[in-house]
């Protein structure tokens, strides 16, 4: 396989509708393979339907000094490999040719669903070792037999991330990470939607207190800010470089009118004309005398 070497700045643009449909490969994304490359400022949205080992929506598989910095991932990834195979919304997998390397995937959200009933599924990265996650999120449903929120790796750098996002595993499920030799540092998760979460793994919160000011203060306003239309992440904070999704407005608001008199009546006249102004009204409009004004 060929692998991606060098810089992709995306400039903050999406790619829409990507489809990818593919039987036993080894290297399934965007970017199916990368080595010392650094991918930023990229999101994209589709759908991935895949059987292989290494399946992720924006990369399959990184090697050495990688860095995946500011991107975003909306691609629904469905992994129907019988094996224990890799499957995410940012990173597959992360190998290690030489060792002294390290690899770094920073102000990165998924709010993808991830699938992958027989093996790892994350939002992030499903396996990664002796690397820095920071400032991450995920928000997407994530479904595996090893399912995790954030990351399944181990040796691990987590620094300001969460999860919102449902996570179900056959086996086991966390919202971080299932690591019980990662380095935490402001990790946090919405209670309730992982399994096996505890305060090992990253600090519960409701629903409420991670939408409240007082938690983007925590993770820091130089990176993080409020979802004030409530419409880019369910109203959780999000990263300082995503847009606000603004609501779409469809149609205008009328004011009530003036000088009308609504009459209710069990038989009406000959002269009554029934008048549907809008799918399920119905107004029963009379001739009226002159002394009911």
């Amino acid at each position: 396989s060929h692998k991606f070497q060098g810089t992709f700045d995306g400039n903050g643009f999406t790619v829409f509708n990507l489809k990818i449909e593919s039987d036993d490969n080894d290297y399934v994304g965007f970017f199916g393979y990368i080595n010392s490359a650094e991918i930023k400022n990229l999101m994209i949205k589709g759908q991935i339907t895949a059987s292989g080992r290494r399946v992720g929506g924006l990369v399959g598989r990184a090697e050495d000094n990688f860095k995946i910095i500011n991107c975003g991932n909306f691609v629904d990834v469905t992994n129907q490999s019988t094996s224990s195979d890799y499957t995410a919304g940012i990173l597959a997998e992360s190998y290690y040719v030489n060792y002294s390397a390290k690899g770094t995937i920073e102000g990165c959200f998924n709010q993808g669903t991830i699938e992958n009933s027989n093996g790892y599924a994350s939002g992030i990265v499903a396996s990664m070792s002796s690397g820095t996650i920071k400032n991450c999120y995920n928000s997407g449903l994530i479904t595996g037999k090893t399912a995790v929120g954030i990351a399944g790796a181990s040796s691990n750098t987590y620094t300001n991330c969460f999860n919102t996002g449902t996570v179900s595993g056959t086996g086991t499920a966390y919202s971080i990470c299932s690591s019980n030799y990662a380095d935490y540092d402001s990790c946090y998760y919405l209670n309730g939607v992982a399994a096996n979460d505890d305060a090992q793994h990253g600090i519960g919160m409701t629903e409420d207190a991670m939408k409240a000011e007082a938690f983007i203060a925590k993770l820091g306003t130089d990176t993080w800010k409020a979802d004030t239309s409530g419409l880019t992440n369910s109203g959780y904070p999000i990263l300082h470089w995503q847009q606000v999704t603004e609501p779409t407005e469809k149609g205008q608001k009328l004011d009530v009118p003036k000088g009308l008199k609504w009459i209710v009546t069990g038989i009406l006249p000959e002269d009554a004309v029934t008048v549907s102004a809008l799918q399920g009204l119905t107004a029963n409009i009379m001739p009226l005398e002159d002394d009911d004004f």
